[in-house]
């Protein structure tokens, strides 16, 4: 009897090693292929096409490298509100710039320092000099009080018009600003009626004059400042005007451009 169960016992085991270790009949138990026979992938490729065969072209441009994008102007965010086509239609299909808005820190900022630097002149020479009060000047002379009007007022107007003329000669008109564009205007005569950018762009004025600069040597406005106070000093201390407006842009052909609006109460 204990033979019996010792037997049975071993029967038993065996059983149960033959299921670990023995493939089951037409089961997933088979070999697997030998590597010698290499991978089962057919090649479809041919000869490439497209691209460059420059060496080391890149046929691809991280659109955060600021390269590939145009010129310098060309990447700076910005928006025309009023151009020769719209709102209203002055010349058709016609995108030039008249008003330009900017979130640019860089294109403000330089605005900004060249009406600072403007405005320092004309109050220092309107207040008598550097240490002066006034043209009577003394204790015995009396004090002249300094006109109203010492420090010019920034106008957003006037400024988006400003900055409208850069960017147009930049984007549009290799070479250097003038006083007038190819569209015939200035900044208040000339080209289709109305006549001059100003009364384009809505706004008026009793009196206004411009000046403006452009070059590789003016990238900085302390060099823009420098050479409007040399040129047109004697417009920047003028009392008739009482508002002013700063235009800057970057790239094209002359890579710095400065435009100054000087004008008499405008409006709006």
């Amino acid at each position: 009897m204990n033979r019996k169960l010792i037997l049975g016992g071993r029967m038993l085991a065996l059983g149960l090693v033959s299921l670990f270790f023995l493939p089951a009949c037409g089961g997933g138990g088979a070999r697997p292929p030998s590597m010698s026979q290499g991978l089962l992938w057919n090649s479809t490729s041919a000869t490439g096409t497209g691209g460059t065969t420059v060496p080391g072209g890149v046929l691809w441009v991280d659109p955060n490298s600021g390269l590939g994008g145009g010129t310098i102007g060309d990447l700076t965010p910005s928006s025309d509100d009023v151009t020769y086509s719209t709102p209203v239609v002055y010349i058709a299909n016609n995108t030039h710039p008249l008003m330009t808005s900017t979130s640019s820190r860089s294109i403000r900022e330089a605005e900004d320092g060249l009406m600072q630097a403007l405005n320092g002149y004309r109050s220092r020479s309107l207040n008598g000099g550097a240490g002066g009060l006034g043209g009577g000047g003394g204790l015995g002379g009396g004090v002249v009080a300094p006109p109203l009007n010492a420090f010019l007022q920034g106008h957003d107007g006037l400024t988006r018009n400003a900055r409208a003329t850069c960017k147009h000669s930049s984007r549009f008109h290799p070479g250097p600003m003038g006083a007038g564009n190819p569209e015939g205007d200035t900044v208040n005569t000339g080209g289709v009626a109305p006549a001059g950018r100003l009364a384009k762009s809505k706004l008026t004025t009793t009196g206004v004059m411009e000046l403006v600069i452009s070059g590789d040597g003016y990238g900085d406005y302390n060099a823009a400042a420098a050479y409007f106070i040399a040129n047109y000093g004697a417009a920047l201390v003028d009392t008739r005007w009482t508002h002013f407006g700063v235009g800057y842009w970057t790239g094209g052909s002359e890579m710095f451009y400065w435009s100054v609006i000087l004008a008499n109460n405008p409006k709006p």
